[in-house]
């Protein structure tokens, strides 16, 4: 079944059963949950409000996925690591999973990226790209 981008919206902001059926796994795919790091949350409170708001959708859990790009080239896999690390430290209460993967943008810089750090997986075979 194809999703328009309304219905899709749609699903998003309804009840646990509907939202389930879209994230039967209960993990959101693609968040820019980690703070200060790209174009997502801005602060550690914005961060803790994006997982309290997925969490009120129904989902159990969420992928970070910053960007690794050319116009954050501070965005490592060391860097973005020690990021998810001070997350998880202050999600102790909130009984939502994290996990730690990234969205590598198609630029001149991707390459570098791939061969110089371990790429930041799913699964250590899947990666996200833009």
């Amino acid at each position: 079944m194809a999703l328009t981008c309304e219905t899709m919206f749609r699903y998003l902001f309804t009840p646990r059963h509907t939202t389930s059926s879209l994230f039967p796994d209960g993990m959101d795919m693609h968040t820019h949950i980690l703070w200060g790091v790209d174009d997502g949350a801005s602060s550690l409170q914005e961060s803790l409000g994006i997982i309290r708001r997925l969490k009120s959708f129904g989902l159990r859990g969420a992928y970070c996925t910053p960007h690794i790009k050319a116009c954050y080239p501070e965005n490592t896999p060391d860097f973005l690591r020690r990021r998810f690390e001070q997350l998880l430290a202050s999600v102790t209460n909130e009984q939502f999973e994290l996990k730690l993967a990234a969205e590598y943008m198609l630029d001149d810089r991707f390459e570098e990226q791939i061969n110089r750090y371990a790429p930041l997986t799913y699964d250590g075979t899947h990666l996200l790209v833009e």
